[in-house]
């Protein structure tokens, strides 16, 4: 008898504990975000001991474990946080960094997972013994306004004055009621301007396999970087005036501005913006430096760094070479310039952003059983010594700088040997980049 006793004791002052614990607010209808995002329910503890609500259900669906304190306001939300970028009550009312946390707010939310439905519906907040069960329709406010069902009594609701609500806090509607005529004060604020803050920058393609950010630069032509970064300003994200993207190169500072994408929640905004580097920049670290303005004229500035990799690589502007009426026993030749564009006479451009040399080797020229040997084909650049080409590959140091047009004059000679039999001969000769 004394253990029944007992148990029945613990059942009333569990059922007791479970009493003061009620929905207080709904946001069942938001229009900033998706339903999926942006729907809540508040609960409040208004007794005098902690309530543990593990086993408590919202419409017979399961929601994070936590112990409500006396007096405490907890959110359950639908999608409580998501990725960087990503709709949710983090997002709508936190700094958007996907993680809620004291950084967002200073009251404490979970993850729920219930669905409120526009037209109107019914709520069922339940540990097994006890429910708190409420009803609402749009015909009672917050449908499609961003404002919320604030709790002002047992079965009294009103939408609430506050825009998006009063989440984690007391309602603002029950505030301050009174019976009979009341005094009015006038309530003054001069909101001052806060500095924007500069968050997470990214920066594109990433074509390496290392930390950090690695950019393969494209022979001959300009690379373009795409800048992305998300800015916050307590103002509000329609307060950021300017962002731009700076980057410091050999022939001085390029600067971007970059274009809004829109925001993503009251505070952040999204912005990027593309920047161009040349063939023929420096390899080594790079750093960007993003700037950030408001209205105000108040200004944040925030780093990020990529590397720009070395490639080694070259043009050549001819690619056949025709000795006509060559006699035997004579040298002939084929003279170069330093114009990339002139196909009949030989160019060697470096399209890279490194010292380049050559690496030289051909094949002998042939015409049916007949051939002229490799070794009778001669090579110079920058009008130096003739040397001849062999079929094992050779380097020649004719460390070529990079630059935007950056050329070395290339002569090729062909010596016919006497007795060589008339006819169409035929070889080749390669020319390859090396460090």
């Amino acid at each position: 008898m004394y253990a029944a006793v007992l148990v029945m004791m613990l059942a009333a002052s569990s059922l007791a504990a479970g009493a003061d614990v009620v929905i207080s607010e709904i946001m069942y209808n938001p229009s900033s975000v998706v339903d999926t995002a942006g729907e809540w329910i508040e609960l409040h503890n208004n007794g005098v001991s902690p309530v543990d609500l593990a086993d408590w259900q919202v419409n017979g669906n399961d929601f994070e474990d936590i112990t409500i304190q006396p007096d405490e306001y907890i959110v359950v939300a639908r999608k409580l946080t998501g990725l960087v970028g990503e709709e949710s009550f983090e997002a709508w009312y936190g700094n958007g960094d996907g993680i809620w946390d004291a950084s967002d707010a200073n009251f404490r939310a979970v993850d729920g997972y219930f669905s409120l439905t526009n037209t109107g519906g019914t709520i069922n907040l339940s540990d097994g013994y006890y429910a708190d069960i409420v009803s609402y329709l749009p015909s009672m406010g917050a449908d499609g306004n961003d404002h919320s069902l604030e709790r002002l009594g047992a079965d009294t609701w009103n939408e609430s004055s506050a825009l998006y609500g009063t989440p984690g806090k007391p309602n603002g509607a029950s505030q301050g009621q009174q019976q009979g005529e009341g005094n009015t004060i006038t309530i003054l604020a001069d909101v001052g301007s806060a500095h924007p803050v500069i968050g997470v920058i990214t920066i594109g393609p990433d074509e390496g396999s290392l930390s950090g950010v690695q950019v393969i630069p494209n022979p001959g032509a300009q690379k373009n970087i795409t800048v992305t970064v998300l800015v916050s300003d307590p103002n509000g994200a329609g307060d950021i005036a300017t962002v731009t993207a700076s980057v410091l190169k050999q022939e001085g500072v390029e600067t971007v501005t970059l274009s809004g994408q829109g925001s993503v929640n009251q505070t952040s905004a999204s912005f990027t913006g593309v920047m161009q580097m040349d063939y023929y920049n420096v390899p080594g670290g790079y750093l960007v430096r993003v700037n950030a303005t408001d209205s105000s004229g108040l200004k944040a500035t925030g780093i990020a760094e990529f590397d720009y990799m070395e490639v080694i690589a070259m043009q050549l502007d001819a690619t056949q070479l025709a000795f006509e009426d060559a006699t035997p026993g004579e040298l002939h030749e084929v003279t170069g310039d330093y114009d990339p564009e002139s196909s009949y006479a030989p160019t060697l451009r470096n399209i890279g952003n490194a010292v380049l040399n050559a690496e030289v080797s051909g094949t002998a020229l042939s015409n049916g059983g007949q051939s002229i040997g490799v070794e009778n084909i001669k090579y110079r650049f920058f009008q130096g010594d003739y040397q001849s080409v062999s079929t094992t590959p050779a380097i020649s140091a004719i460390n070529l700088e990079a630059g935007e047009m950056s050329t070395a004059r290339l002569d090729l000679a062909l010596y016919i040997p006497p007795g060589t039999t008339s006819g169409n001969y035929a070889g080749s000769v390669t020319i390859a980049a090396v460090s």
